[in-house]
């Protein structure tokens, strides 16, 4: 059994898991980078962003909503310290919605792209992160586990 773990950054987050020897940090997210973007470690990067765009039907996530959406929340980590609600391709819902389709769009991203599932993960809060931005980090974890929570 692996365990596996999502280090949510303000502005990039990344996935890894243990398979009972060593620590891998899985690659993606990354798989189709525009030229302009394509530096090295950037695979390993999943952008924290949620977008529209009326090209692509859904909510965007990670690379191709930091590219290619027409309106995009950056920092879907920040929301959950300073806002309860975000806007977002004229709706509104709450931020921790956001963050948990962050979660699931890096789970959905490691089992295309690394061949790997993540049913469960352990997701990092800073030290210094507020208590509301711990409680709906938390939220957003149940959310991300259990869907239909939401």
């Amino acid at each position: 059994m692996t365990a596996a773990g999502i280090d949510f950054g303000t502005t990039n987050s990344v996935a890894a898991q243990w398979n009972g020897e060593y620590v891998e940090v899985l690659e993606i997210g990354g798989q189709g980078l525009d030229a302009n973007w394509r530096r090295e470690g950037f695979e390993l990067l999943y952008p924290s962003v949620v977008g529209t765009s009326s090209l692509r039907p859904g909510t965007l996530f990670g690379w191709e909503a930091k590219l290619r959406s027409e309106q995009a929340v950056e920092a879907c980590k920040r929301m959950l310290r300073e806002e309860p609600f975000v806007k977002l391709g004229g709706e509104r819902f709450a931020a921790t919605t956001a963050a948990a389709g962050v979660f699931h769009a890096i789970a959905g991203a490691a089992e295309e792209e690394a061949a790997t599932e993540i049913r469960e993960a352990v997701i990092t809060v800073p030290a210094n992160a507020t208590g509301a931005a711990r409680f709906r980090t938390r939220e957003a974890s149940m959310v991300y586990q259990d869907p239909g929570a939401a």
